[in-house]
């Protein structure tokens, strides 16, 4: 009984960490679309953000036991590889929130919980029932219901960004996973700082040739994102060390309703009725995919 209410315990302070960490991100990405629509370079906007992140991670470690310390990974290569998925995440966001609605971005994003659940069986040895593999078939139609490529959001919209879009779960995916296996060994804060520190090591040349001059407004909206992207990475972390990625994951489907109302706040948007319809279907078979994968953790808790 003590097992399974610490168990429970665990799991509902993961999940809380979880919601924080997408809320602190959708603010992120709103100061991410927001920079990027003032025609600054993508890169330069991820290599400042990266640099403030890596300042408050600096800062995070603060009378820890360590200090700085804390900031260099335990497993080196895997870490570094992390690094390398990140760079083309943050490239492939940028893009993305710069030039679509945030709602519309996400529904992009909502293929991250299908493609958790099936890397974690199939790399991680994480359970997955057939039940589960026919939600993640439902939720992949939702996906392409929500990002209907004829709906008007859509007419103006240059060929490559379905790459774009196709990109973005599968990258955020493989650093869910990345986050899982690491969590167990690495701190929360050499997580964040090294994958941004290999992140702008790479792309920072870039800048001695293609620098655009800012305005302080632009630079508030970078470090707004910085922060955030910071915080957010900590957070999820944190929320990984305690519970699976296939519970995680339907978390991000809080993105939707937060990114609506950002976008309707700032930017004046309505989803229209594909985005809403496929919405619905992704988030109802992810939360039940969730509810399968939580009561599978109970029984096991109680064994």
């Amino acid at each position: 009984m003590a097992a399974a209410l610490f168990s429970s315990s665990q799991t509902t302070t993961g999940l809380l960490f979880g919601v924080a960490a997408f809320l602190i991100w959708s603010l992120g990405d709103s100061c991410t679309r927001l920079a990027g629509q003032a025609d600054i370079p993508a890169i330069q906007i991820v290599v400042l953000s990266s640099l403030m992140a890596m300042g408050l991670c600096a800062i995070a470690t603060t009378g820890q036991q360590g200090g700085l310390k804390r900031l260099w990974p335990k497993s080196l290569k895997l870490q570094f590889v992390y690094g390398l998925i990140s760079i083309v995440a943050s490239l492939a966001n940028m893009t993305a929130f710069k030039h679509l609605p945030l709602p519309t971005v996400y529904c992009a994003f909502f293929a991250s919980p299908l493609l958790t659940a099936a890397y974690g069986f199939l790399f991680l040895g994480e359970p997955l029932s057939k039940k589960e593999a026919v939600l993640i078939g439902l939720g992949f139609i939702g996906t392409l219901i929500a990002l209907n490529p004829f709906q008007s959001t859509f007419e103006d919209v240059p060929v490559y960004l379905y790459g774009i879009l196709a990109l973005l779960p599968i990258t955020f995916t493989a650093g869910i996973l990345f986050l899982r296996v690491l969590g167990q060994t690495d701190t929360v804060e050499s997580l964040t700082f090294f994958q941004l520190m290999v992140r702008s090591a790479f792309l920072a040349p870039w800048l001695a040739f293609h620098w655009k001059p800012m305005e302080a407004i632009h630079y508030a909206e970078v470090l707004g994102m910085g922060l955030m992207m910071g915080l957010g990475n900590m957070l999820m972390t944190i929320g990984l060390k305690k519970i699976p990625s296939t519970v995680m994951s339907p978390v991000a489907y809080s993105q939707l309703f937060i990114g609506a109302l950002l976008g309707f706040l700032i930017w004046q948007e309505i989803p229209n009725e594909a985005t809403i319809a496929g919405s619905v279907l992704i988030i109802t078979t992810g939360l039940a995919g969730a509810r399968i994968a939580a009561q599978r953790e109970k029984q096991l808790a109680c064994c």
